[in-house]
């Protein structure tokens, strides 16, 4: 997978965060985490997205 995509990344972030990344994909994206900043960007990219929301 390329995950030098950006929407890719942007989509893999948003399940990652919303806790609907499951089994060999999340683990492949918690390698990812750990590896790439923009992996990292895109996750907190989401947070701060879904965190907005709950302020709400």
């Amino acid at each position: 997978m390329n995950y030098e995509r950006p929407e890719l990344l942007d989509r893999l972030a948003a399940e990652y965060v919303l806790g609907t990344l499951h089994g060999a994909a999340r683990r492949r994206f918690d390698r990812l985490f750990l590896e790439s900043a923009a992996a990292r960007e895109a996750v907190d990219s989401w947070q701060i997205r879904l965190a907005a929301m709950v302020d709400i």
